[in-house]
């Protein structure tokens, strides 16, 4: 048997061994509920770390709600714009076919038309101003491309020759401001001769050497045209022809049948007509003159 001092130290060193032992395991025993959390918080970012250095690819977040370039594009890495997208300018011509053409007038031809304005040629009635004045604005109907200024004065008296320095002034000076203000490059006067024979004359003022040809093709078109006689040319002392007054570079006068072998041509509708066509189509082929 042991000393009874002895059995109690054994005793005592045994109960203080047990109290230990169970703090000890108290310690070491099963995670809590918020460790437990931890390690798996940590094992998973541990994982997704292990992951991107092994070169997975981890998705990025893009916030749709925002139209500007997530962060993580770079200048180099935006695609490229649409091929249906052209960048380049459109060419002149494109761009000319847009814009509104501008005005084009038979090459620039500007034609002044003189009637006569007179009513006291001719017997029974004859009213030269008025054959003349539908003979010109049946010409110009027919000429819709061409700028044609109507050079006629009515309100002045409807008499008035152009016979050297003419008379009745004002109005030939009325219709040569209104040709002159024009521009016009060619001057046409229309008359009727009176006491001649049956036929179409072209007359240029004296000395004029560009007129003449203009005055020849004119009358001999009307002359084709209309089937009466070619009288020829003859230079005279016109007053509207006149270079002092008259700044167009082509000056002609046209006798378009005689008051009475060719009234009745003169007074009939279709024959106008047809001089207004004859006259329309030689005009039509002028060129512009500086």
């Amino acid at each position: 048997m042991r000393p009874p001092r002895m059995t109690v130290v054994v005793v005592v060193t045994v109960f203080l061994s047990a109290i230990v032992a169970g703090w000890v395991i108290g310690q070491r025993g099963s995670p809590t509920d918020a460790g437990a959390e931890s390690v798996v918080d940590l094992s998973s970012a541990a994982r997704e770390a292990g992951s991107a250095a092994d070169g997975a690819s981890v998705p990025l977040p893009v916030d749709s709600s925002t139209t500007e370039p997530p962060p993580f594009l770079t200048e180099t890495s935006v695609a490229p714009a649409s091929s249906s997208q052209s960048t380049v300018p459109p060419s002149g011509e494109d761009s000319q076919a847009q814009a509104s053409p501008p005005k084009i007038v038979a090459g620039g031809v500007v034609v002044a038309w003189q009637p006569s304005h007179q009513d006291d040629t001719g017997n029974d009635s004859w009213h030269e101003y008025q054959i003349c004045g539908d003979i010109v604005e049946r010409t110009i109907s027919l000429l819709p491309a061409m700028e044609s200024v109507l050079a006629w004065e009515t309100g002045m008296g409807l008499t008035g020759s152009n016979n050297g320095g003419g008379t009745n002034r004002p109005a030939f000076d009325s219709e040569l401001a209104k040709a002159n203000e024009a521009g016009a490059q060619y001057f046409i006067s229309v008359h009727n001769d009176g006491a001649a024979p049956s036929g179409i004359l072209g007359m240029y003022f004296v000395g004029d050497e560009k007129s003449p040809e203009v005055a020849e093709r004119l009358a001999r078109a009307v002359s084709k045209g209309t089937g009466l006689p070619y009288r020829g040319l003859r230079g005279h002392d016109l007053y509207s022809l006149d270079p002092e007054r008259n700044e167009a570079g082509i000056r002609i006068l046209l006798e378009i049948g005689d008051n009475a072998r060719d009234r009745a041509f003169l007074e009939d509708q279709e024959g106008r007509q047809r001089i207004a066509g004859a006259l329309a189509a030689a005009v039509s082929g002028l060129e512009a003159r500086k």
